[in-house]
């Protein structure tokens, strides 16, 4: 035979009076993965040179009629017209039907006391073993966290006798390579080049084809793969490039915004200067008003908007910066400035003439170009002086 197998130190041979009578013995040894779950079973194990096989590969082989003798070992086990597929070690991937109690249980007691008919063991492989969970050592496996011995080596027997193997052949290493080499050129190169959107539609169709493609290897052809590890670099090497992509951007459009209100400050500040009120709003409003310094500066447009007799958009500048809070007197203005936009009419009875240009609780004096207006002091039939 060619290939490595599991090595045994030593033999423990069985009671002497089952040994006498059987006919034949294996090993009953299992191999837990690094996980601690058992996924395989060693059909050969090496000592001295020489293989033993299984119990389960042995009482297989009784059950079919066929002698260890008439084994073929290389990289699989082939009898008859059975090829039973191998890894390095002589190892046999175990394809679980499923829970626990997936073949028919009978109890010893109901045996031994005639309750069952001997006919229902006519032809069929029986195993005698504890099933009792304070009886035996329960074994970890891909189906069931507590599993016992007995039907693990009743999952063997069944594989062998239905043909129904799981293997993992030679190219599959490649294969896994090579997915994850083509996942890492992708993270690396063309993720960066495409919008979030799309980069995200693609890596999902990478990943909804490579995971079914293993799947249906597994379930239609029993051939194993490991997607776990081309799944994890491609969802974490796209939820790094995203990630890092999207912290880019918000430092970008931060330094954007600042330069933006900033602009919008100084543009502000600008047209207020000139006169042009109207355009200074438009541009301090993009500014936060959340900013002690944009409240400042839309306070004192709001000022030059009264000065100007404009009251509802004096008023209107107050209501925009109440949006983030109390500010000074700001509602006690907008309060005086309705009051007065509801009330004031130029050119009233002579009884209001001090209220002409003049409102009344109003802490700023109306202007007119450059010069204030402190009152009216007479009218005639050409105008008025103020």
């Amino acid at each position: 035979a060619s290939g490595r197998a599991v090595s045994a130190v030593a033999v423990t041979p069985p009671v002497e009076a089952f040994a006498s009578v059987a006919q034949a013995l294996g090993h009953v040894n299992l191999v837990e993965d690094a996980d601690g779950t058992v996924r395989k079973e060693p059909l050969l194990i090496s000592h001295r040179d020489r293989f033993f096989p299984s119990f389960s590969l042995q009482l297989a082989l009784k059950h079919l009629g066929y002698g260890v003798q008439e084994l073929k070992i290389s990289d699989s086990i082939s009898v008859g017209n059975i090829k039973i597929p191998l890894d390095e070690e002589k190892n046999m991937l175990i394809s679980y039907n499923g829970g626990q109690a997936t073949f028919p249980y009978y109890s010893f007691y109901d045996v031994a006391t005639n309750k069952v008919p001997p006919e229902v063991f006519k032809e069929k492989v029986v195993l005698i073993g504890h099933t009792g969970t304070g009886n035996v050592a329960l074994r970890v496996t891909p189906v069931q966290h507590a599993f016992p011995t007995v039907e693990i080596d009743a999952n063997v027997i069944d594989n062998i006798l239905s043909r129904n193997f799981l293997s993992r052949p030679g190219w599959a290493r490649w294969l896994e390579l090579g997915v994850m080499v083509f996942f890492g050129v992708f993270v690396s190169f063309i993720i960066p080049r495409f919008r979030a959107g799309l980069s995200a539609i693609i890596a999902a169709a990478l990943l909804v084809l490579w995971n079914g493609a293993a799947v249906y290897l597994f379930v239609s052809k029993g051939c194993y793969l490991q997607m776990f590890l081309p799944t994890l670099l491609l969802g974490l090497g796209y939820t790094v490039i995203m990630s890092k992509r999207y912290f880019m951007t918000e430092r970008a459009k931060d330094v954007v915004e600042a330069d933006s209100i900033e602009t919008n400050k100084m543009l502000g500040l600008s047209f207020q200067g000139q006169g042009m009120l109207d355009m200074a709003f438009e541009k301090l409003r993009k500014c936060p008003i959340e900013d002690e310094a944009v409240k400042e500066l839309l306070y004192n447009l709001a000022l030059d908007f009264e000065r100007k007799r404009q009251f509802n958009k004096a008023a209107a500048v107050f209501e925009h910066i109440m949006k983030a809070g109390k500010y000074k007197d700001t509602e006690e203005r907008v309060k005086q400035l309705k009051a007065a936009g509801e009330t004031m009419i130029f050119g009233v009875s002579q009884a209001k003439k001090d209220a002409t240009v003049l409102v009344q609780g109003a802490s700023t004096m109306p202007t007119l170009g450059r010069y204030e207006i402190q009152k009216e002091l007479g009218r005639g039939a050409m105008g008025t002086v103020y």
